[in-house]
């Protein structure tokens, strides 16, 4: 019996409230089409691979082939719901959480500690659309990161060392920013081993272990694609598209970037770096390995020079667990706040919850979904035999109305923007050539496009037949 009891305390009650939490504070960013174009990139290719087609040669994007695997699996098992895949996403992010509190409950810190760092990982990726809101890679790979973490620090065995580096190497195939996380990981196995045996090399057998297990997903992808004669356009995609992006951000807009994370997410951000600052008093010897992994993932956050907010989802676990940590060890402006009254700790806590569950729905579910009107328009029009190219607009109309895309390149900027053409070394003339070699019965618009090879061309061929909210036109060929 208190084997049980101390089951449900320690395991189930808290995986259900980071569950529920999640699930409540998420709810209505599940009812839109679209939240973000990445998304929609997910479950068409996804939905391309179910059907037969190759990633990176039939289909196309700029990401490891991991997330769309994902949207695949999804979709084999529970159908073509997006409102299931956003739950399905949810649920991952309370598993994620729980890791955190787990670690922090058990290794780390204390109970305390641990509600902090796992509540605070859900809270700061259910506020910002851009950081969190919109499922992205960083939502799925930083639970296979919290999974390689916990298995270095709860294990005995030398086992446990291949289970971590398969399951970084499964997080790397869905983003190649994982490496970083790795080697971070691989420096405090190192660390460890030393600090047990007093001998820098006793750790090395292990790393090793990780080191070839962390590869084995990525040979695997390899080799698979070099059986059917694909090899040149995995070693493309893989390694030289990602070079060839520019980066467009001076030094100052830089620093804006990471400030700009510090500041949204300030109570968090702050506990966190004040354990720091208490250094080795409140982390021990896990002091130096912090260091190292927010260096390590805040370069890996900042260089490619785009200011993409989802990108900090990476930074979210060191940041948690140290704010897990310091509030474990009872930072002196957390003993202020215990001698306010709680109902009225309880009573601000209760508004700002209710003020985010408002601006949800506000943001997410009273949104005019004009991608599902656009839908519903074309769907009762469409024959059987009809095509359709989504131009510039939203490409999740192919998913929703069970079209194929009449391009490999299904994301909506990789055509139309300069930068992805020069990086994906697109031909844009073939592309169009191949459009309107389809014959696609109807286009789409948003606004007016900037003049370029593939506009000029669709307007030669393609006349209005109506304007949705002054934003979509629609088009049907001449």
């Amino acid at each position: 019996m208190r084997s049980t009891n101390r089951t449900i305390r320690n395991v189930w009650f808290p995986a259900f409230v980071l569950l529920a939490t999640t699930l409540v504070f998420r709810f209505f960013s599940f009812f839109p089409t679209v939240i973000n174009h990445d998304e929609s990139t997910y479950i068409l290719i996804g939905r391309e691979i179910l059907h037969g087609r190759h990633y990176f040669v039939d289909v196309i994007d700029t990401k490891p082939i991991g997330i769309f695997l994902i949207y695949a699996l999804f979709q084999w098992l529970v159908g073509n719901s997006i409102f299931i895949f956003r739950i399905l996403v949810a649920i991952g992010v309370a598993f994620t959480a729980f890791g955190l509190f787990v670690i922090v409950d058990r290794y780390l810190g204390n109970r305390k500690g641990a509600w902090i760092a796992g509540l605070g990982y859900v809270f700061m990726t259910a506020i910002f659309t851009y950081y969190g809101v919109s499922p992205n890679t960083e939502l799925f790979f930083n639970g296979f990161t919290v999974v390689a973490l916990w298995l270095i620090l709860a294990g005995r065995h030398w086992l446990r060392f291949p289970l971590v580096g398969l399951a970084l190497g499964l997080g790397f195939m869905i983003k190649y920013v994982v490496a970083f996380d790795a080697l971070a990981f691989g420096l405090l196995v190192l660390w460890l081993a030393y600090k047990q045996s007093g001998r820098w090399w006793a750790g090395l057998g292990s790393g090793l272990l990780m080191l070839v297990f962390f590869m084995i997903p990525f040979a695997l992808t390899y080799q698979y694609y070099a059986l059917l004669g694909y090899e040149s356009e995995f070693l493309y995609y893989t390694f030289e598209v990602p070079g060839r992006y520019p980066v467009d951000r001076t030094w100052w807009e830089g620093i804006l970037y990471y400030l700009d994370f510090i500041g949204r997410f300030f109570p968090i951000t702050l506990i966190a770096l004040y354990t720091l600052y208490r250094g080795r008093e409140w982390l021990g010897k896990y002091f130096g390995f912090f260091i190292i992994w927010l260096l390590l993932d805040g370069f890996i956050i900042g260089w490619p020079g785009k200011s993409f907010g989802h990108y900090f989802i990476q930074w979210m676990l060191p940041f948690c667990l140290l704010a897990g940590i310091g509030v474990s060890n009872s930072p002196p402006f957390l003993e202020y706040l215990k001698k306010i009254p709680g109902y009225w700790r309880w009573g601000v806590t209760a508004l700002l919850a209710l003020g985010l569950l408002i601006l949800q729905k506000k943001d997410y579910y009273d949104k005019w979904d004009h991608p599902k009107e656009v839908a519903e328009y074309l769907s009762a029009r469409m024959q059987p035999g009809d095509q359709l190219y989504t131009g510039n607009y939203h490409h999740i109309l192919y998913f929703l109305l069970e079209k194929e895309t009449p391009t490999p390149y299904v994301h909506r900027t990789l055509l139309w923007e300069e930068n992805h053409r020069y990086a994906l070394g697109i031909d844009l003339e073939k592309e169009t050539r191949q459009i309107l070699a389809l014959r696609p019965r109807f286009l789409t618009l948003e606004y007016i496009p900037p003049p370029t090879l593939l506009a000029d061309s669709l307007y030669k061929y393609y006349e209005p037949i109506e304007v949705i909210g002054d934003r979509i036109t629609i088009y049907e060929h001449r």
